[in-house]
């Protein structure tokens, strides 16, 4: 059934957070049947499409009692969905306070849609989520979740400027929206490195609504740069398993693991948002970059293989790699990196510093780095002097960090 299908059933025309509330319904089924997100025997996630129901149809008792047992069981269950779909109805627009009650028609439309591309994973997504997200402040210029989450859009497509805005313009509207402060705290990180405030409203977030994964997701990130790493996973777990089927998370998650030093996690957390977005380049990258750390040359030189054909390398090339023995193919990888100012993954910059530094090209690799240090954002500094791959290079990557507020 398409997750569409369902959120009409549950809520009909009015603006919820459906995305959050879909998945606390499908959450509490699967606890009451005992099932595994990860290894379902009910009720089976299809990323990006909706639900199949996979458990064993028995169409025939084989006494009364059982086909008596089956029926209160099934009558069970219709009774269960019910519930929860009227639990989901009153509760979720409940954790909003009047001035953002839900909205209707074209503009829940377009909430809805902006939502899911945004935690698609894909970046042309992301940018198509930007004019839905400008037509629903037309038609609802008062409605702080739309601000809010204009706030992370912008913020991921690189636009600073009006993500710090729209957090600040949401918070305003709705102090006691999670989502609002969870902007203002990511910001505050990110942007001033104000640690106190930062955590002020992060905490403030996941106390005003702890199933909310853009909260959690938030506060991980801030834990993560602050060395608390299991509090880090902790947050960054719940996140994904609010809302299991958003590949950035997965990401997310992979990025969380890699700082903390769980390599196998972090690789195992990437392959999962690979499978729910195959072009998340982010994903790919800590994949192969968890691989290396781990010391899994093998794998790590099959993940080169796949780069190489997903980003369109002459054939030669990648004729040549394939003849390459494992450490011979990661090092023309790297050595391919060096000298490809444009990248193949993420930010060209980092990955020609990791490049580098991999290749042990120690004085370019902290030339580099001098270089960004210069125009990279605070946060992005310090998440590269806790990178793993840079250990090389700490010497100068370590004193170079910024600061971290108590």
């Amino acid at each position: 059934m398409a997750r569409g299908e369902l959120q009409s059933l549950l809520w009909g025309d009015r603006y919820v957070d459906a995305e959050q509330g879909l998945n606390a319904c499908v959450r509490d089924i699967r606890r009451c049947f005992g099932d595994s997100v990860s290894n379902p025997t009910i009720l089976e996630t299809l990323p990006g499409r909706g639900y199949r129901l996979i458990a064993e149809v028995i169409p025939v008792a084989e006494t009364i009692r059982e086909r008596r047992r089956m029926g209160f069981a099934v009558a069970m269950l219709v009774v269960g969905l019910t519930l929860i779909g009227i639990v989901g109805f009153s509760l979720w627009p409940a954790r909003t306070p009047p001035i953002s009650e839900p909205i209707r028609g074209e503009a829940r439309a377009l909430m809805q849609e902006a939502a899911f591309l945004a935690k698609s994973g894909d970046h042309t997504a992301l940018l198509r989520s930007v004019p839905m997200l400008e037509r629903v402040l037309e038609l609802e210029p008062a409605f702080a979740p739309a601000y809010a989450e204009f706030a992370q859009v912008s913020f991921l497509a690189g636009d600073m400027s009006r993500a710090r805005r729209f957090a600040g313009q949401a918070l305003a509207l709705d102090p006691d929206l999670a989502e609002a402060h969870a902007a203002v705290g990511f910001f505050a990180f990110y942007d001033t490195f104000d640690w106190d405030e930062a955590e002020q409203h992060l905490e403030r977030a996941v106390e005003l609504d702890p199933e909310s994964s853009t909260s959690r997701y938030a506060f991980a990130h801030v834990l993560s740069a602050k060395g608390q790493h299991d509090r880090a996973v902790e947050h960054m777990l719940a996140a994904v398993e609010l809302d299991p089927v958003a590949a950035r998370l997965r990401g997310d998650a992979a990025q969380i693991f890699y700082m903390a030093r769980r390599f196998p996690e972090a690789a195992a957390q990437a392959r999962n948002a690979l499978k729910l977005a195959p072009n998340d380049s982010s994903a790919r990258a800590c994949l192969f970059n968890s691989l290396i750390a781990a010391g899994d040359v093998e794998a790590a030189a099959r993940e080169v293989l796949e780069i190489a054909l997903r980003a369109g390398l002459p054939t030669g090339f990648q004729a040549e790699l394939q003849n390459q023995s494992a450490e011979e193919r990661i090092r023309s990888y790297w050595s391919y990196v060096r000298n490809n100012p444009d990248g193949l993954l993420t930010a060209p910059s980092r990955e020609r510093l990791l490049a580098f530094a991999q290749l042990g090209l120690l004085e370019e690799a902290r030339r580099e780095f001098a270089r960004l240090s210069t125009h990279a954002a605070a946060a992005d500094l310090l998440f590269l002097s806790m990178d793993p791959l840079l250990e090389p290079i700490q010497d100068v990557v370590a004193p170079t960090a910024p600061m971290k507020k108590s």
